[in-house]
């Protein structure tokens, strides 16, 4: 959707076809919504993310994309998925930008918790499948190829090092925000939607009281 946007002032007959494509993806899920919910539940209501990055993704201008989804009770609350402001030549740092926005995001969420004077118990975990930031990011020893991008890394572990997040590896089929920004298949889009945590609309009818309409 976000790259057919980018054509709204001079669309081609191509860009039509892409669209009546993507309504052919929405069909059959108008009664699909976010529920939110304690069932099935490990660590209880603890806010989690996920993020990930498509290094060099856009075809036209070789710039990359980050996204993020962060889910609560088993449902999304906050999501984002854009692509970078210039060509980033290491792969390392496109995922470190996209760990980046995630951990800022982390800082607002903890903040709108407070606001609602609800405490965050444990660490607020971030979903990663870059081993290499996970590694860069707990290991305190530099390397002479990241070295103009220092400044990102000691971001992160201070971060890190102010017990804020905790990032783990989880395997890309797994992480929501991989649908952000890759092309999906019917069966990769159903998938993705259920790793977002859509699901049919539950019936709310109170007892007692018949539904108008």
């Amino acid at each position: 959707m976000q790259w057919l946007f980018r054509f709204l002032q001079k669309p081609l007959q191509t860009h039509l076809n892409v669209s009546k494509n993507l309504f052919k993806f929405t069909d059959g899920i108008e009664d699909l919504s976010i529920c939110y919910g304690c069932k099935g539940l490990i660590n209880g209501l603890q806010p989690i993310g996920y993020y990930d990055s498509d290094f060099a993704g856009d075809r036209e201008s070789f710039k990359s994309t980050y996204n993020y989804v962060f889910k609560f009770a088993r449902g999304p609350i906050s999501w984002k998925s854009k692509r970078a402001s210039m060509i980033v030549l290491l792969t390392l740092e496109v995922e470190t930008d996209a760990f980046i926005e995630g951990i800022r995001e982390v800082s607002w969420i903890i903040s709108l918790f407070r606001e609602l004077e609800r405490s965050i118990s444990r660490l607020i975990v971030l979903y990663s499948d870059s081993i290499n930031v996970i590694t860069t990011a707990y290991d305190p020893t530099f390397y002479s190829r990241t070295k103009y991008i220092l400044l990102k890394y000691y971001y992160v572990r201070e971060q890190i090092k102010q017990r804020l997040i905790e990032v783990t590896y989880l395997d890309t089929k797994r992480i929501p925000a991989d649908g952000l920004i890759k092309p999906l298949n019917s069966h990769l889009y159903f998938k993705f939607l259920g790793l977002l945590g859509l699901e049919p609309k539950p019936n709310l009818t109170i007892e007692g009281i018949r539904p108008t309409g």
